[in-house]
């Protein structure tokens, strides 16, 4: 095919090498950082294999296993270009100048020392240490990058060297196939799935070529090439059909190859960072064929580069921090120019075409990103464990949920908010009525509360003797009968640096102005209180009147069909609440990138009922903040079984 070729100089890399991002010179450029880069989150899985391969002897050099990692008392700094990605399409959009030009960001972010402190700061006014090596872990940034970073790192002069993972993917594949120098093997097919933006390039199949050419290789190598259109968007999400969408396009290559039989296909090289986290399902599609992931070469690459221009940190052994940044859309971009989850539309994604002066997106640290929660990352845990430990851990708080009960202890009683207090508990849930008499009392509801008593009783016909002589530790069997608190009983355990969760369960006149004097009564303040109801009318009344509580929407079972986002933020928009928090058991059909759009209109994102360790999952994959759960205690325990998740009491 013909590659249109592009001019490497002028005002774009010169732009790019003075700033924005600041210049960091090389002094002492031993200890600093080394930094990779992606589309998207795909290319952790090189970083992955830099911090656990163990290839070469860290004293020497020598390509020999030392059992200490070979990056050791190494630093890195990862960037993922998440606001600008997929990158394989902007060629078939007829960007590829644009793209070359990202590429040229990225690695000027990670050679600066400025990165945004949100999607506002338009300075620039967070500081980090610049690079002193990269490494472009993304084969489309490689293709079309490679060429113009290595020139502007000559500009530089410092000698600042990149690594990317074409040229360690085609010697990966050649190598494991015994197509080594001089040898004669039989014919055989070796197949490229990469981004449709990588295959325009041809750079594999010449990279391949090249390579035999190099290593005097004269045996037939077929090379079967194949655009994945949509997979690594899929894996980016965490998209069910991610698998079947590799198989599909593994089928393809399958079938060009199977009209050669004289050239068998041995190997496939996964020409994107996204790819292997597919792996797994490619082998089990087609057992006979190598699949050659190129991330160990570019580790070891990266390191052969750093030894022998002795850049390696001054200490060979130690922790291999990370710290990670990915670009989000600038504040300034207008809503029309954003996609419904609040990122750049495709439309006008695709259709910039001054990289070097574009302000659409700023570089920002992942946990402001992602409100300190990196979930992004987790559904690949199990892929990049080594990189897993090293995040930001996910921090999501755990609700007691009526308290702590069970055996000996009532729900919903001065006992249960007491145990939970002692416990460690920082926050508690609870249910609120407001009484025909005018009091309002603590109890979850009716069929509850025949369950926990016996007693069949409609709840705001109670009178204060009903309330006395009912026992609601029957269930519990608890040691003594346990009366239903009041609401001035319940506020009266509440710790000063503590919250309850209070839930509106009977409205009516009287009741926010009652609750905020029995507040002011206890002690506390409007800080030591979460306002939530079922009810939009109930809750966006009671912050009418007392707008300093904050108020947060419950949202159940709906009648019509699945609960949606767009469901969620009209009703939470209606509520005029800050946070929306349907069920685990009712949100099981929502997606990341629900929960992203969620976010990006504006509120919090909780759950109720996280009861089970697969809710306690879901809820850690979607980003929530906080949940109640019946069972505070073992959910810490359900939590250890979950990569980067800490739980919050």
């Amino acid at each position: 095919m013909t590659i249109r070729r592009m001019s490497l100089g002028g005002p774009l890399v010169a732009a790019l090498f003075f700033g924005p991002f600041g210049v960091q010179n090389a002094s002492a450029a031993d200890n600093r950082p080394i930094g990779v880069f992606d589309s998207g989150t795909g290319g952790l899985t090189v970083l992955e294999k830099m911090l656990t391969i163990d290839r070469f002897n860290n004293v020497t050099g020598e390509e020999r296993a030392d059992g200490i990692p070979d990056f050791a008392g190494e630093r890195f700094e990862y960037f993922g270009d998440q606001a600008n990605m997929p990158y394989g399409d902007y060629a078939g959009a007829g960007k590829s100048e644009f793209l070359r030009g990202l590429v040229l960001n990225d690695a000027a972010f990670l050679l600066g020392d400025r990165y945004a402190r949100d999607a506002a700061d338009k300075a620039l006014s967070g500081r980090k240490e610049g690079v002193k090596t990269l490494v472009i872990a993304c084969n489309t940034a490689t293709a079309y990058g490679f060429d113009a970073v290595s020139q502007m790192l000559a500009a530089r002069g410092d000698g600042t060297q990149v690594t990317g993972v074409v040229n360690a993917g085609a010697k990966a594949a050649l190598d494991a196939l015994g197509l080594v120098s001089g040898s004669q093997a039989a014919p055989c097919a070796i197949g490229v799935m990469a981004t449709p933006g990588t295959i325009a390039s041809d750079v594999y199949a010449r990279t391949i070529r090249r390579e035999l050419a190099a290593r005097g290789v004269t045996s037939r190598v077929e090379i079967y090439s194949q655009g994945c259109a949509g997979l690594a968007d899929a894996v980016e999400a965490g998209a069910p059909n991610a698998a079947q969408i590799a198989c599909d396009n593994l089928k393809a290559v399958q079938d060009a190859a199977a009209k050669h039989p004289e050239a068998p296909l041995k190997a496939v090289i996964l020409g994107c960072t996204h790819f292997p986290f597919v792996q797994d399902s490619l082998e089990r599609s087609a057992p006979g064929v190598l699949f050659v992931d190129p991330a160990v070469y570019t580790a070891a690459e990266c390191f052969r580069a750093l030894h022998a221009s002795k850049r390696r940190a001054a200490s060979a052994t130690g922790a291999m921090p990370v710290e990670t940044y990915i670009s989000v859309a600038s504040a300034e971009v207008p809503a029309s120019r954003r996609d419904a989850s609040g990122g750049l539309s495709r439309a006008y994604k695709y259709g910039r075409d001054d990289a070097a002066h574009d302000t659409a997106t700023r570089p920002v640290p992942i946990k402001v990103a992602t409100n300190g929660d990196p979930i992004m990352f987790i559904p690949f845990a199990k892929r990049i464990p080594a990189v897993a430990a090293r995040l930001a851990p996910v921090h999501i708080r755990a609700i007691a949920h009526r308290g702590l009960h069970g055996a000996g202890v009532a729900q919903n009683s001065v006992a249960s908010f007491a145990a939970a207090w002692a416990g460690g508990a920082k926050w508690i849930e609870t249910d609120f009525h407001l009484l025909k008499n005018g009091r309002i009392l603590c109890v979850h509801d009716t069929r509850e509360l025949k369950r926990i008593s016996g007693e069949d009783r409609v709840i705001a016909d109670l009178t204060e003797a009903d309330v006395a002589s009912i026992n609601i530790g029957k269930q519990a069997q608890t040691a003594e009968p346990v009366h239903m608190p009041y609401l001035a009983e319940v506020l009266a355990t509440v710790p000063k640096d503590a919250i309850a969760q209070c839930e509106i369960k009977l409205y009516g006149p009287g009741y926010a102005e009652k609750f905020d004097a029995a507040v002011k009564a206890a002690g506390l303040s409007e800080t030591n209180i979460l306002v939530t109801s079922f009810q939009i009318d109930a809750v966006r009344d009671f912050h009418k009147r007392f707008p300093k509580y904050e108020t947060l929407l419950l949202v159940g079972r709906q009648k019509g069909g699945t609960l949606t986002a767009d469901h969620l933020i009209d009703m939470a928009r209606r509520a005029q609440v800050k946070y929306v928090c349907p069920g685990a058991a009712v949100a099981k059909g929502l997606t990341p990138a629900d929960a992203d759009k969620i976010r990006a209109a504006g509120f919090g994102f909780r759950f109720y009922g996280v009861n089970s360790p697969g809710a306690l999952a879901l809820a850690t994959r979607l980003g929530v903040t906080a949940f109640t759960t019946d069972h505070w205690r073992e959910a810490f325990d359900w939590a250890k079984t979950i990569p980067g998740l800490v739980l919050t009491p």
